[in-house]
C-alpha cells in the first residue's frame, strides 16, 4: 500500500474519530452534580431535582453520563440549563424490557386513575437503581414480594384481574 494512501487512511480516521468526539460533547456528570449534587436543588414547583452522588456511584446508571439518558442537554452550554427537558425514554437502552411492560397487565393501571406503570415504579429513582444481585435491590428475589406489595399488599390481584 502506498504511502500516501497509509497516511490519508490515517488522517481520515482521525478526523472521524475527532468528529465522534465532538459529537459526544456537552456537559460532564461533575458539571450537571455541581448543581444536581446538592441535596436541596429543587425545581420552581418545589420538587427535587438532587442526585446522590454516592448512590449514583453505586447505581446500574454509573458507567453512563448524564447527557445518555437526558440527550437534550447534550449540545448545552449555558447554566442553569432550561427546567423543562425532555422526558427519558429508558426503552432507548432498555427496548426489550420496555415491550414487554408495554404488552403486561402492567401497561394498564385497571384498579385506579392514572398512567400506566414506568419503569421507575418498580425499579426506583433512576439514579439510584442497583443491579438484581444486590440485596438492596427492588428487584432482589428477596424484596420482590415487598417491591409488588406497594400495589399488591392486601393479597389480592387489583379489581378486574380476578380470575
Amino acid at each position: 500500500m502506498p504511502l500516501r494512501l497509509i497516511v490519508l487512511l490515517v488522517a481520515l480516521t482521525l478526523l472521524v474519530c475527532a468528529a465522534d468526539g465532538a459529537a459526544q460533547s456537552g456537559p460532564t456528570n461533575d458539571v450537571c452534580l455541581t448543581c444536581h449534587g446538592e441535596p436541596d436543588m429543587k425545581r420552581a414547583d418545589g420538587s427535587s431535582v438532587a442526585v446522590d452522588p454516592k448512590a449514583f456511584d453505586h447505581s446500574v446508571h454509573s458507567p453512563l453520563s448524564c447527557i445518555d439518558c437526558h440527550g437534550d442537554l447534550a449540545k448545552t452550554e449555558d447554566f442553569p440549563h432550561p427546567e423543562k427537558l425532555a422526558k427519558v425514554d429508558c426503552s432507548s437502552c432498555h427496548d426489550d424490557p420496555a415491550k414487554q411492560l408495554l404488552t403486561s397487565v402492567h401497561a394498564r393501571r385497571p384498579h385506579g386513575n392514572g398512567p400506566a406503570l414506568a419503569c421507575i415504579d418498580c425499579h426506583g429513582p433512576p439514579h439510584k437503581i442497583l443491579p438484581s444481585m444486590d440485596a438492596e435491590s427492588a428487584t432482589n428475589k428477596l424484596n420482590v414480594a415487598t417491591t409488588c406489595g406497594r400495589c399488591h399488599g392486601d393479597g389480592t390481584a387489583p379489581k378486574g384481574l380476578q380470575g
